[in-house]
């Protein structure tokens, strides 16, 4: 996953070890990704949201009437 150190010491982790702290705009991203993460985990795992994976060697044709993902 992400590791940073947050810029404020009150708020960094007892297992940050020394060295630069990141500028708290890497921070707030980091964490924003973790939550977003986490969420999409939980839908997943009460089956509120279904996974599909697509091979990625090939052009696939839209599935279900779904276009392939913009980074594919």
């Amino acid at each position: 996953m992400v590791s940073t150190m947050h810029p404020e010491a009150a708020k960094r982790s007892v297992y940050d070890g020394p060295g630069e702290p990141d500028p708290l705009e890497v921070v707030i991203a980091a964490e924003a990704l973790k939550h977003r993460y986490r969420a999409l985990i939980l839908m997943l795992r009460r089956g509120e949201l279904e996974g599909r994976g697509l091979p990625t060697t090939e052009r696939i044709a839209p599935v279900d009437g779904h276009r392939s993902p913009v980074w594919g």
